[in-house]
């Protein structure tokens, strides 16, 4: 399933994480939170094709927001 991420450089600071298991951790995510399998796949789908277009203003960063509303609301 998911790889142990390396280090993008020298430092500790910064790592390379595959597109594919970024995506799939979104979806775990989404599915925990209560949303219905094709949402979750749907939204990880979106959220990642913005990190990978240089939107990162639409990309993982909003997923703690739909993680948040996700349990306010109801996914159906």
């Amino acid at each position: 399933m998911a790889t142990e991420a390396k280090p993008a450089v020298a430092s500790a600071e910064y790592y390379l994480i595959k597109k594919d298991d970024m995506e799939n951790f979104m979806e775990r995510c989404m599915l925990a939170a209560g949303a219905k399998p094709d949402h979750a796949k749907s939204l990880a789908s979106c959220l990642i094709a913005g990190d990978y277009r240089g939107h990162f203003s639409h990309g993982l960063n909003r997923l703690g927001i739909h993680y948040f509303y996700s349990n306010l609301n109801s996914f159906s």
